[in-house]
């Protein structure tokens, strides 16, 4: 197998909401959230990447409005505009985008007309929360469930999730895994497969206080990644 080489970049749980979050200070929520789209978007102009994969939670409800879902786009048209670089965006739901939390719902949730949008490219999940659109030419599997780091297997097994042993041993054709739910970022490796887990990008609780948030580049050629 010989993949197409790419520069990707990996990110997750944005959690896009009306509402300002208890633990914020922001004077104007809606603007700090638009400054934080569209800055992880001039990064990837300025790292070139080929394409942005959005691993779920984009909104943090199934129910926005349409000033929160067309945040995404608004800023790429805002960026394209000023530096007429261009790159694809995949956005596939995860389960606070969705209506009860039920993929079978999302045609009822704010997402489904965020993954219609021009320059969005949508992949739909499956009752586990998986999408294998690129798989048959990247190698590439995108999960959005609770998945850890392999150091937290106690805690993960007390809170029912999965830790990453679990996902590689469940895609074992899969060359990288790109998952979402787990808001802190992490990596891990088995063999030739790479899972990288991007947290979230910004802090919206109490207990994510110390989160290092961001998300990250993937080189496919090389397997190099950078936060």
């Amino acid at each position: 197998f010989r993949s197409i080489k790419m520069k990707i970049a990996i990110s997750a749980d944005w959690h896009l909401r009306r509402d300002r979050p208890r633990v914020r200070i922001d004077e104007n929520w809606i603007l700090s959230q638009k400054i934080n789209v569209k800055e992880i978007l001039q990064i990837c102009v300025a790292k070139k990447v080929d394409r942005l994969i959005i691993v779920g939670d984009v909104l943090d409800s199934s129910n926005q409005p349409s000033w929160i879902v067309n945040i995404l786009e608004q800023a790429y048209e805002e960026v394209n505009n000023e530096t007429n670089y261009s790159f694809i965006i995949d956005v596939m739901p995860g389960n606070h985008d969705l209506q009860y939390h039920q993929p079978a719902n999302l045609d009822n949730s704010s997402i489904s007309n965020l993954m219609r949008m021009k320059h969005i490219t949508p992949h739909i999940v499956n009752e586990q929360f998986e999408n294998t659109d690129l798989m048959k030419d990247h190698k590439i599997i995108l999960v959005h469930r609770l998945i850890m780091p392999n150091a937290n297997e106690s805690l993960a097994r007390l809170a029912k999730a999965e830790i990453a042993a679990d996902v590689f041993e469940e895609y074992p054709k899969a060359k990288f895994i790109f998952t979402g739910d787990y808001h802190k970022a992490f990596v891990e490796e088995y063999e030739d497969s790479l899972l990288i887990n991007p947290g979230c990008i910004n802090r919206q609780s109490a207990d994510e206080k110390n989160y290092n948030v961001g998300f990250y580049i993937l080189d496919t050629n090389t397997s190099k990644y950078e936060f």
